[in-house]
């Protein structure tokens, strides 16, 4: 499991294309989800966790998209989904349409990503 984040009473992780959740109690997978990024080979995901309750994440996947979503030991709950930058095409085969592999960086209510061409800084205030 690659990008582990543990609070509350989960461990979450990327496991291929699913994003999945482990209960520390139970000591079992709870639940998957491949919603973050299509199911159809290993992924590419970033997470980071808002505040310290743990239950929103911030999600940026291999298709330069932003994803809010709510963790819980029962379920992945997508809140929005946006695209930040495109992706940028490599000579992989197995990567057809390209990928963002870049960590994004979060400061003062904004969001920086970027991808092989561009840096891009986007405002998370909500209006």
């Amino acid at each position: 499991m690659a990008n582990l984040v543990g609070f509350g009473p989960l461990a979450v992780g990327v496991v291929g294309v699913w994003v999945s959740a482990t209960a520390f109690e139970l000591g079992k997978l709870t639940w998957e989800s491949t919603e973050a990024v299509e199911p159809d080979r290993f992924a590419t995901l970033h997470i980071v966790v808002q505040g310290d309750n743990g239950k929103r994440v911030w999600i940026f996947n291999e298709h330069g998209e932003l994803i809010i979503a709510d963790l819980s030991p029962a379920e992945y709950k997508q809140i929005s989904r946006g695209r930040l930058v495109p992706r940028t095409p490599l000579g992989m085969p197995a990567r057809i349409g390209g990928v963002t592999w870049a960590h994004p960086a979060f400061a003062s209510k904004h969001v920086i990503a970027r991808n092989d061409k561009q840096l891009v800084c986007a405002d998370l205030n909500a209006e």
